[in-house]
Protein backbone atom coordinates (compact mmCIF):
# COMPACT_ATOMS: atom_id res chain seq x y z
CA UNK A 1 0.00 0.00 0.00
CA UNK A 2 1.28 3.45 -0.92
CA UNK A 3 0.22 6.22 1.44
CA UNK A 4 0.87 9.94 1.15
CA UNK A 5 -0.28 12.61 3.61
CA UNK A 6 0.01 16.29 2.69
CA UNK A 7 -0.53 19.23 5.03
CA UNK A 8 -2.87 21.61 3.18
CA UNK A 9 -3.40 24.12 5.96
CA UNK A 10 -1.88 24.86 9.36
CA UNK A 11 -3.56 27.25 11.79
CA UNK A 12 -2.50 28.23 15.29
CA UNK A 13 -5.27 28.45 17.87
CA UNK A 14 -5.73 30.53 21.00
CA UNK A 15 -6.09 27.15 22.70
CA UNK A 16 -2.91 25.11 23.30
CA UNK A 17 -3.13 23.27 19.98
CA UNK A 18 -2.51 23.66 16.25
CA UNK A 19 -5.15 22.76 13.64
CA UNK A 20 -4.23 20.99 10.41
CA UNK A 21 -6.11 20.07 7.26
CA UNK A 22 -4.58 16.94 5.72
CA UNK A 23 -5.12 15.35 2.34
CA UNK A 24 -4.61 11.59 2.31
CA UNK A 25 -3.85 9.83 -0.99
CA UNK A 26 -3.41 6.07 -1.14
CA UNK A 27 -3.22 3.05 -3.42
CA UNK A 28 -4.56 -0.31 -2.36
CA UNK A 29 -6.51 -0.85 0.83
CA UNK A 30 -7.97 2.06 2.77
CA UNK A 31 -5.49 3.21 5.40
CA UNK A 32 -6.39 3.07 9.08
CA UNK A 33 -6.54 6.08 11.37
CA UNK A 34 -3.24 4.91 12.89
CA UNK A 35 -1.60 4.69 9.43
CA UNK A 36 -2.64 8.27 8.68
CA UNK A 37 -1.53 9.42 12.13
CA UNK A 38 1.90 7.83 11.70
CA UNK A 39 2.43 9.40 8.27
CA UNK A 40 1.09 12.82 9.36
CA UNK A 41 3.43 12.77 12.33
CA UNK A 42 6.38 12.83 9.92
CA UNK A 43 5.19 16.15 8.44
CA UNK A 44 4.06 17.78 11.68
CA UNK A 45 7.23 16.80 13.56
CA UNK A 46 5.85 16.74 17.07
CA UNK A 47 4.80 14.11 19.62
CA UNK A 48 2.59 11.53 17.88
CA UNK A 49 0.76 10.77 21.14
CA UNK A 50 -0.59 14.34 21.20
CA UNK A 51 -1.89 14.22 17.62
CA UNK A 52 -5.64 13.70 17.18
CA UNK A 53 -7.04 12.72 13.76
CA UNK A 54 -10.62 13.95 13.44
CA UNK A 55 -13.33 13.53 10.79
CA UNK A 56 -11.91 10.23 9.59
CA UNK A 57 -14.32 8.96 6.90
CA UNK A 58 -15.81 5.52 7.37
CA UNK A 59 -16.32 5.21 3.61
CA UNK A 60 -14.74 7.14 0.79
CA UNK A 61 -14.78 6.98 -2.95
CA UNK A 62 -11.63 6.99 -4.97
CA UNK A 63 -8.19 7.04 -3.46
CA UNK A 64 -8.16 10.40 -1.67
CA UNK A 65 -9.86 12.00 1.33
CA UNK A 66 -9.40 14.94 3.70
CA UNK A 67 -9.15 14.84 7.49
CA UNK A 68 -8.78 17.42 10.22
CA UNK A 69 -6.04 16.98 12.80
CA UNK A 70 -5.15 18.70 16.04
CA UNK A 71 -1.68 18.70 17.53
CA UNK A 72 -1.81 19.51 21.24
CA UNK A 73 1.02 21.25 23.06
CA UNK A 74 0.60 19.05 26.14
CA UNK A 75 -1.36 15.97 27.21
CA UNK A 76 -3.30 17.77 29.95
CA UNK A 77 -4.79 20.19 27.40
CA UNK A 78 -5.60 17.31 25.07
CA UNK A 79 -7.45 15.40 27.79
CA UNK A 80 -9.33 18.53 28.86
CA UNK A 81 -10.38 19.70 25.39
CA UNK A 82 -11.06 16.47 23.46
CA UNK A 83 -14.06 14.22 23.98
CA UNK A 84 -13.29 10.88 25.55
CA UNK A 85 -14.59 9.01 22.50
CA UNK A 86 -12.17 10.89 20.22
CA UNK A 87 -9.28 10.13 22.57
CA UNK A 88 -10.29 6.46 22.55
CA UNK A 89 -10.38 6.36 18.73
CA UNK A 90 -6.92 7.87 18.52
CA UNK A 91 -5.34 5.77 21.25
CA UNK A 92 -7.00 2.40 20.58
CA UNK A 93 -4.43 1.48 17.95
CA UNK A 94 -1.59 2.53 20.26
CA UNK A 95 -2.96 0.29 23.01
CA UNK A 96 -3.18 -2.66 20.58
CA UNK A 97 0.43 -2.10 19.51
CA UNK A 98 1.53 -2.01 23.17
CA UNK A 99 -0.35 -5.27 23.84
CA UNK A 100 1.32 -6.94 20.85
CA UNK A 101 4.76 -5.80 22.02
CA UNK A 102 4.08 -7.08 25.54
CA UNK A 103 2.93 -10.45 24.13
CA UNK A 104 6.08 -10.67 22.00
CA UNK A 105 8.30 -9.92 25.01
CA UNK A 106 6.51 -12.57 27.10
CA UNK A 107 6.93 -15.21 24.41
CA UNK A 108 10.68 -14.44 24.22
CA UNK A 109 11.07 -15.14 27.96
Amino acid sequence: MTLQVDVDNEQESILPRTHYKLTVTYDGTTPSREDVKTKAHLHIDDDKDKLIIRNFPSKQRGNQFTVQARQYHDEDAMELLEHEAMLDKNTAANAEDDDEEADAEESES
